[in-house]
């Protein structure tokens, strides 16, 4: 008997690779799940890094579905503006001392529309070209959904490439970006800890490309390409590993600042910014989940955060968070 739940969707952002499904898992190795593809003639098998894969038959994209924005009858911030500027001065402080060289700190934005979501409307609605979409549904109304700028990592047999991004603006201040002395702060950080954590996977140096602007449907980002061979015998698990999280999505050094936002994060982040993809032998992609929400019932849970270096101001940190929100904004009314 066919299962309805969970659904899989995910497209890359140049539109090239996409998959879906929907059913049950057909196994389980720690977090990593197999899924079969069966559009083919000949069944392949690939391995989904999230907390549910899907075995089943292969679903074309479909034409958009209709959707009318969501009545906003109330949302609800976590942390407020004055919790979140308290606790970015509190970070301030730790750099300061020179415990944490960088920090990134999330809020959650609660919305709750008054009837139950329908999910698939709202990423059909959300998707977007040029991002990686992706869309993960558990039930008939509970889903984490979101369109990424940011690639984790693509690899094409031992040759990998990953991304680099860090900074934002609204398109309009865009060049800004290449002047501020705290966001080139920010995405050096960024830029010179994934080119390290590459570095011990690779056989030869790691190449990382001049800097350039990335722009998204609402936003600009720095950005650069950080590219390199791996050596024989390095698999999309180590990779995950040496990458995930990364200093655009938790900051540096690495395990101190995933200690600090445990304790000061009012909220779990679940899979806020966690990487999901899909590899197999020959190939491997996997998006940061950023640009993301939950949705449960009739509430819609959308997710943000900022990186905190020396330099950051505490009230220009909580306007570049709800910069990262405006692409939700016509999915809402009221």
């Amino acid at each position: 008997m066919r299962q309805d739940y969970p659904k899989f969707y995910w497209e890359n952002r140049e539109g090239t690779v996409s998959m879906a499904g929907q059913g049950v898992a057909a196994s389980v190795s720690g977090p990593l799940f197999t899924w079969r593809n069966y559009c083919a003639k000949k069944s392949s098998e690939w391995q989904l890094f999230s907390p549910v894969a899907i075995a089943g038959e292969f679903v074309q994209k479909g034409e958009p579905l209709p959707f009318s924005p969501l009545k906003r009858l109330c949302s609800n911030s976590h942390p407020n503006r004055a919790e979140w500027e308290e606790k970015i001065r509190h970070a301030l402080r730790a750099i300061h001392t020179g415990e944490l060289d960088k920090v990134v700190v999330a809020k959650r934005v609660e919305i709750e529309c008054g009837k139950p979501i329908d999910p698939l409307a709202l990423f059909s609605a959300l998707k977007k070209p040029g991002q990686t979409n992706f869309f993960l549904q558990v039930a008939p109304h509970a889903a984490f959904l979101g369109s990424s700028p940011e690639r984790l990592y693509k690899r094409e047999g031992r040759l990998i490439e990953c991304d680099a991004l860090a900074g934002t603006r609204p398109l309009y201040a865009k060049e800004e970006l290449l002047t501020s002395e705290k966001d080139l702060r920010e995405f050096g950080i960024v830029k010179e800890r994934i080119a390290g954590a590459i570095q011990p996977l690779s056989q030869s140096e790691v190449h990382i490309s001049p800097r350039t602007l990335v722009c998204t449907p609402t936003v600009a980002h720095l950005h650069a390409k950080i590219s390199a061979t791996l050596k024989e015998g390095i698999d999309d698990k180590m990779i995950l590993d040496a990458l995930h999280p990364t200093p655009a999505l938790g900051g540096w050094p690495k395990e101190k600042a995933a200690a600090w936002q445990r304790e000061h994060e009012p909220f779990a982040r679940g899979l806020y910014g966690a990487p999901i993809g899909h590899y197999s032998e020959e190939r491997a992609e996997f998006a940061v989940a950023i640009r993301s929400c939950l949705v449960i019932d009739s509430r819609v849970y959308l997710y943000a955060g900022t990186g905190i270096v020396k330099g950051s101001d505490p009230a220009l940190e909580w306007e570049e968070s709800e910069q990262k929100l405006v692409q939700w904004e016509p999915l809402f009314h009221g």
